[in-house]
């Protein structure tokens, strides 16, 4: 094998490596599970839900959080290649618990109610209307595909590794 194969092979080892590392060192740790009563609302109403941690050793949290993300997803296709692009463009956080020490064997759930945005503005009147009309325009002249993709996400933030689960969820938008 030549010196370039070899460090390839290492390279992706290593990363193999540390990727499986880091989950065993989480599951050492314990575990967070996201429970939620309903997968999909629309805006102006809330996702309602549990987030349950089970310790397998004492640990202290800086803090846990709720998240409400909302994610663009584009595909453009140019030069007979399709290309994916993700950007972030919502995140709403609750915030559950404060710094807190967890002692090893304890199982806790915590409710949590997370609000989704009105977007009156954008999803009726003209301004809604107008952007609809150039965001077509836009994917009809680039060959894009836009998808807005939302999750939930549950992290307790913690010294080394953070403990941390997501679960895709649906936003009903209503048209006017």
């Amino acid at each position: 094998m030549d010196t370039v194969s070899t460090l390839i092979l290492v390279t992706v080892g290593g990363a193999f490596a540390t990727v499986g590392g880091m989950w065993i060192a989480r599951k050492m740790k314990g575990s967070i599970d996201l429970e939620l009563h309903d997968y999909s609302a629309s805006p102006g109403s809330a996702f309602k839900g549990d987030v349950h941690l089970v310790f397998k050793k004492a640990m202290q949290s800086n803090h846990l959080n709720v998240d409400l993300i909302a994610t663009e997803e584009t595909k453009e296709f140019h030069d007979g290649k399709y290309k994916t692009h993700h950007r972030e463009i919502y995140r709403d956080k609750v915030r559950l618990e404060r710094s807190k020490n967890y002692q090893a064997g304890q199982s806790i759930s915590y409710p949590f109610e997370i609000e989704i945005p009105q977007m009156d503005g954008v999803a009726s009147g003209k301004l809604g209307k107008a952007m609809d009309m150039l965001s077509t325009l836009a994917s009809a002249f680039t060959q894009r595909d836009r998808t807005l993709n939302w999750s939930i996400e549950a992290r307790l933030d913690a010294p080394g590794l953070d403990l941390v689960t997501s679960v895709p969820v649906k936003v009903r938008m209503l048209r006017a």
